[in-house]
């Protein structure tokens, strides 16, 4: 099974319900991303990183 390495920066779930409010994303509420994952195929391992970022986007 291969590792797929998925980086990039995601709004936590708190920033996400900011954003709602507001309708702006502050900088403080984005983070950085960057993990690898064992996974079949590349959107498998992007799944995994949805999970991983729980409830983030």
């Amino acid at each position: 099974m291969p590792a797929y390495w998925v980086e990039g920066i995601y709004i936590s779930a708190i920033g996400l319900k900011k954003a709602k409010k507001n309708g702006k994303i502050a900088d403080a509420d984005k983070e950085l991303f960057a993990r690898s994952f064992w996974a079949d195929t590349p959107a498998e391992a992007l799944r995994l990183a949805d999970e991983a970022l729980q409830g983030g986007k």
